[in-house]
Formats: structure tokens, C-alpha cells, sequence
């Protein structure tokens, strides 16, 4: 087996609870595909023994031997340690399928009927993870599972309030999916929202970034402290890799980034995902005007170094290229014919050329002054008031799809699914109706408001914070 594959399965493993922190099995393995390389097959598949006989449910070990005895053409032994494999907790299908070295047993019908058993195996590998993160985080932590959109979340907010993320993520996977991602996770994706920075950091081992999402075990981590925006922007790693390992497809971070960046700030409008306008614009707008960006043809063609040299800038570039293609209602035809023309172009740059009907040098003065054009308010700038709700624009109306704990709207008595007919007197159908009346009050100010629940009108009050 190749050691890139190797190190991936052994990345998965970890993720997924095996225990791997003995120092002589690391040696183990180590030796096992050293013998791999070599295709010196049986005496890899000596050390996998010696490694099951102390680590019965290794699925390195179980996954690895079923290949060596692929590759030896011992079809019976190949299927009967590839199903162990997947009955400890190996289920990366996708991976399974596209691993040459399981080419010998495709035809089998024992193989057949571990690929007809996956959704079985996935479910199997899930209750198993569930069971381990309970028994590791208590009883404070709860679990909301979504079997049909193999979604698992884990945290110790409130129930309700888990109810409200987990129908965030399914509006967004159902956006994403109709305008980009294709091809939606065949795994089950866990997400884990400690509720404090403080727990985040000392039960997750999150850092100082916001949350990041491990490709290995399908798990996107979330301090819900910075905001859903953080959710969503993980959310999109997790259904752009999906996409991804469909595709067999390995897009450059520069494409990675921007997806995950222009939704950390975000809304939907009528079924469409919309970047907004964010903190990051204050970083690529400074190093535009001192010329200190990365050049766009250099940054398209070598993002990897880009990010090793500046990952703050490189974020904030990445982000702002992305938005502006979607504001030229460009987005989805790069995304979709860079996929399409991958094996002949995989940065990125000839899609992007031909979009923009210029070369990218060329092109670069009027994204710059694009983006030197756009505004966004600071710190430094007096910060608008805040009702407390998440809103999507549906049919030329405002709906209500979250109301933040302890803000003016929640006092008020707003609801989940509440449409905004009117504030202050003036018919509101879009978030830019109500910003502009939010606008110009202050902190402590009240608004009015008509909304419609299910068939009645009501009017309300909220104070803004």
C-alpha cells in the first residue's frame, strides 16, 4: 500500500478512537509498510498479526492485511480481513472503492456484500463513536442525530438550541448542494459545539481559531462562541471534501479557503448561498493599497506557499476573489467547470481566465479596485444596533430561522419561523429593508413590529442591544 494512503488510514483511525499510542505498535506499523513498499506482502502481513494479537480491533492492521492478501491473490482471506476491518470501524467507503490494492476481490461475492451492507457498517461505526464520546464527556453532553442527512451533533447546550444548529446546517447542505457540491457525504458527519470558549479549548483542544474541521475522522469543531458563521464556514470543508472525494478530486487550499471563509459570514437568499461582507476586508484592502497582496497569479498557481507566508492575508484574498465572482454571478461556473476540466488545469487559473475574459494579470487592477471600493464597518466605526435573529429572504419576505438567547428579539416574544411584515411602520421584504431602519437607532432603542405566526398577525416590540 502506498504511504500516502497509509498515513491517511492511520489518520482516520485515530479520530475515530482506536487506540494507537503505544510506542511499539507505532514501530510496528512503521516496519509493516516499509514491507509494503517493498511488496514484501507476507512479511508485512507477519507484523499485522503480531500487532492483532495485542490490538484485535487495529483497523490499520485489519484494513492493511486485507490488502496484502489482495495483492497475493488469496481473494478468501482479502474479503474476510477487509469485513473485520469494516465491523471495527474502518467505514471510508469511498476509499475502499478507489484502493487498487482491493482489486483482485471486486468481483467476490463477499465483497459484494459488504459494499450492500454499507449504510449498516456506517451506522454501526456511528453508534460506536457516539457511545465513546458519551462515556469520555459525560452526561452534561447530548447528542441530535439526523439519520437521513448522517449528521451528528454533539454538545452540552441546550436541546432546543441543537435543534435550531442542526436545521442551520441542513438549509445550508441543501443550498450548497443545489449551487455547488454536487455530491453530499456518504459518511456520517459528527459536529462538536462545546459550549464555551473555555470548554472548547480544554476538552477539544481547539487553539485560538474559531473551529477547524478534520477531514480523517468527519468532524468539524466549533466554538459557538464566535458565531454560527464559524459553523457554517466548517460545514462547507466538510461538503466541499465530500464533494472532492466523489470527484477523486484534490482542490488547491486557495479553492478550500474561499469556500469555507465567504460562508463564515453568510445568509440565503431564496435558496441560494450568499457570502457578506466581513472582517476580512480590512486586511486584503490594506494590503492592496500598500501592495503588499500576493500577486493573483501567483497566488492561484502557488496558494500552499501563499498560506505559509501569510495565512491571515491568504484567508482574506482567497475570501474576497470568491466574493467577487459571486457578485458578478459568476461562482458557480468557475466551481463547475473547474471540476469538470480538473485533469487538464488544477489551479484553477485557466477557469478563471476564461471566466473573467482576460488574463489574471490583466485582470488583477479591476479586482483590486473592486475590492478597494467595497466598505465594511470596524471596531474603530460605531457598531449598529442588534434585534437578536437570524433571517433568510424567502419569496419577498423576511423569515425568522433563529432567535439568539438573551437578545431584544427573544424579550419580544419573536419565534423560529416569524415573518417580518413591517418595522416601524415600513413594509420590510428583505434584510436591507430592516438594516436600514436598525441603522439609524442606538443601543436601548425600541422598533415595532408586525409579524405573521402560521395564519395571525401580531404586533411586537423589541429593544435593541
Amino acid at each position: 500500500m502506498r504511504t500516502l494512503l497509509i498515513l491517511k488510514i492511520f489518520l482516520f483511525c485515530l479520530m475515530i478512537g482506536v487506540s494507537l499510542s503505544a510506542q511499539d505498535e507505532g514501530v510496528l506499523h512503521k516496519k509493516a509498510e516499509e514491507h509494503h513498499k517493498k511488496r514484501e506482502y507476507e512479511k508485512a502481513l507477519e507484523v499485522y498479526k503480531e500487532i492483532l494479537e495485542k490490538f484485535p480491533d487495529d483497523t490499520i492492521a485489519l484494513y492493511n492485511s486485507a490488502c496484502a492478501y489482495s495483492l497475493l491473490k488469496n481473494k478468501e482471506k482479502a474479503v474476510e480481513f477487509l469485513k473485520k476491518a469494516v465491523e471495527a470501524g474502518f467505514v471510508d467507503f469511498s476509499h475502499i472503492e478507489s484502493d487498487e490494492d482491493l482489486n483482485e476481490i471486486r468481483e467476490t461475492e463477499g465483497y459484494k456484500e459488504i459494499m450492500e451492507k454499507k449504510a449498516e457498517y456506517l451506522k454501526s461505526a456511528a453508534d460506536k463513536r457516539v457511545e465513546k464520546l458519551k462515556a469520555k464527556l459525560g452526561d452534561k453532553y447530548k447528542i441530535v442525530r439526523d439519520e437521513e442527512r448522517k449528521l451528528i451533533i454533539v454538545s452540552d447546550l441546550e436541546e432546543e438550541t441543537l435543534n435550531q444548529y442542526m436545521n442551520i446546517l441542513k438549509r445550508w447542505e441543501d443550498a450548497l448542494h443545489k449551487e455547488f457540491f454536487e455530491n453530499l457525504p456518504q459518511t456520517y458527519i459528527f459536529v462538536l459545539i462545546p459550549s464555551s470558549t473555555k470548554e472548547y479549548r480544554e476538552r477539544f483542544g481547539g487553539s485560538s481559531a474559531a473551529g477547524f474541521y478534520n477531514y480523517a475522522s468527519r468532524t468539524l469543531t466549533v466554538n459557538i462562541e464566535t458565531g454560527t458563521g464559524t459553523m457554517v464556514h466548517e460545514f462547507a470543508h466538510a461538503l466541499h471534501h465530500a464533494d472532492m472525494e466523489a470527484l477523486k478530486q484534490q482542490h488547491p487550499i486557495w479553492i478550500v479557503e474561499a469556500f469555507g471563509s465567504l460562508f463564515e459570514q453568510c445568509t440565503i437568499k431564496e435558496d441560494r448561498p450568499v457570502g457578506l461582507l466581513n472582517w476580512r476586508l480590512p486586511i486584503i484592502k490594506e494590503a492592496i493599497s500598500d501592495n503588499s497582496h500576493f500577486p493573483l497569479k501567483e497566488f492561484v498557481t502557488k496558494s500552499s506557499e501563499a498560506f505559509n507566508k501569510n495565512m491571515s492575508l491568504a484567508y482574506a484574498q482567497a475570501r474576497y476573489i470568491f466574493y467577487y465572482l459571486q457578485e458578478k454571478n459568476l461562482l458557480k461556473d468557475f466551481y463547475r467547470k473547474y471540476v469538470k476540466g480538473y485533469s487538464e488545469e488544477k489551479t484553477g487559473l485557466k477557469v478563471l481566465e476564461e471566466l473573467v475574459g482576460k488574463k489574471l494579470e490583466e485582470f488583477e487592477k479591476e479586482w483590486k479596485e473592486f475590492v478597494s471600493k467595497l466598505e465594511y464597518e470596524t471596531s474603530s466605526t460605531p457598531r449598529r444596533p442588534k434585534l437578536g435573529v437570524r433571517l433568510d429572504e424567502e419569496g419577498g419576505s423576511l423569515k425568522v430561522v433563529g432567535v439568539e438567547k438573551g437578545s431584544g428579539a427573544e424579550a419580544a416574544g419573536l419565534k423560529e419561523g416569524d415573518i417580518i411584515l413591517e418595522a416601524d411602520g415600513r413594509k420590510i421584504s428583505a434584510i436591507s429593508d430592516l438594516q436600514a431602519i436598525l441603522g439609524s437607532k442606538k443601543s436601548g432603542d425600541k422598533v415595532k413590529l408586525k409579524i405573521k405566526r402560521g395564519d395571525e398577525e401580531l404586533e411586537l416590540e423589541a429593544t435593541l442591544k
